[in-house]
């Protein structure tokens, strides 16, 4: 990964643990807000994982496929530090409670749209969220999102499987606007992490390993996407 072909597990894990530091000192140079935010959210982390607990507890649910709590706590700083109006939360589950429940808090409007394939379970996601307060919002199956063309401030792409996953992050990545970021989660996986540099080095998006931040139990990690803002200048593209 990072570049390299196959190397032994010690080493790549050195490897990406270089790469998440470098990444991490990136991130928060570029985004200088962010490591106030991220303290802010330990303040808050245990009803986090209060919430998170009662989530996986459910019997459809599964650990190893729900947003982590890792995951959550990045996102929700990110929320806090650039306050997305509109954010699209592909693959609906306990993201959909957390970006609610940040939005609830907000002064201002903020749009959430929570997507799935699975009709049974973008109900149970929708009822989750509305049993701790947060009723309504828009949830909607793919098909629905794919006819749209609305563009977001934030998107999560943590959807289907690993080659759905791959396939469509390039027609996801469109979806996100001038400005705006989109976070791949799952990209301990290869063919996610491959199809992920591959169509934001295209595009010269700027990029960065969340591993520093986001790494789980599982080994599970994401990776963030940053677009350029309109007369930014390059900022959130790949130098040159």
């Amino acid at each position: 990964m990072p570049g390299y072909h196959w190397v032994p597990a010690s080493l790549q894990g050195r490897l990406l643990d270089r790469e998440a530091k470098r990444d991490r000192a990136r991130l928060e140079h570029d985004v200088t807000e962010l490591a106030a935010a991220l303290d802010s959210v330990r303040e808050t982390s245990a009803e986090v994982d209060a919430t998170y607990r009662s989530f996986v507890e459910l019997p459809e649910a599964d650990p190893v496929m729900a947003a982590s709590p890792e995951l959550a706590r990045f996102l929700l700083a990110w929320c806090r530090c650039r306050r997305p109006r509109r954010i699209a939360d592909l693959g609906s589950g306990f993201s959909s409670w957390l970006f609610r429940w940040w939005a609830a808090a907000e002064p201002d409007e903020v749009t959430v749209v929570s997507v799935d394939d699975d009709p049974a379970w973008l109900e149970r996601s929708r009822a989750f969220a509305a049993d701790r307060g947060l009723e309504g919002g828009d949830f909607r199956g793919w098909r629905a999102f794919r006819a749209g063309s609305e563009a977001f401030d934030l998107v999560l792409w943590d959807y289907g499987d690993i080659r759905t996953r791959a396939e469509r992050l390039p027609e996801v990545l469109r979806r996100v606007r001038e400005g705006g970021a989109l976070v791949c989660d799952d990209v301990h996986k290869h063919r996610v992490w491959r199809a992920a540099r591959s169509c934001a080095g295209a595009a010269g998006i700027e990029t960065y390993s969340l591993r520093a931040y986001t790494l789980d139990r599982w080994g599970r990690y994401a990776w963030l996407a940053r677009l350029a803002e309109r007369g930014a200048g390059g900022i959130g593209r790949r130098s040159a």
